[in-house]
């Protein structure tokens, strides 16, 4: 699909886009099979751009270091999806998926709208 190289160029972009509301993502509770007794997912956020479906999510999903015993793990999923939701591909996983996650957080108009709240 991307190598390393072309998916962090295209997360970067990405981010860039957001940072500049030229990309507008819309938040979505989780369906199945995102959530289930081994690992579950708080929001997904969706965005269109250039005709293309992008669902970005942090998955929060059991690690078992043997039969019984487990740590919670997490892992940022960025995926291109059709008009129904269905998964057609997703992008590898590197280190600034986090702070595309993080941008889109910070785009929320509450969160957002804090800092003007704030010193009026």
């Amino acid at each position: 699909m991307f190598s390393t190289r072309q998916t962090i160029e295209i997360i970067d972009k990405l981010i860039e886009l957001t940072q500049h509301n030229k990309m507008v993502w819309a938040s979505k509770d989780p369906v199945p099979p995102m959530i289930g007794p081994d690992h579950r997912v708080d929001m997904v956020y969706v965005a269109n751009h250039i005709g293309r479906n992008i669902r970005v999510y942090k998955q929060h999903y059991k690690y078992y270091l043997d039969e019984e015993k487990y740590i919670w793990e997490d892992q940022i999923n960025i995926e291109f999806v059709d008009d129904y939701g269905s998964l057609l591909g997703e992008l590898p996983k590197t280190p600034n998926s986090s702070e595309l996650l993080n941008a889109i957080q910070f785009q929320n108009p509450q969160i957002n709208s804090f800092y003007d709240d704030l010193f009026k």
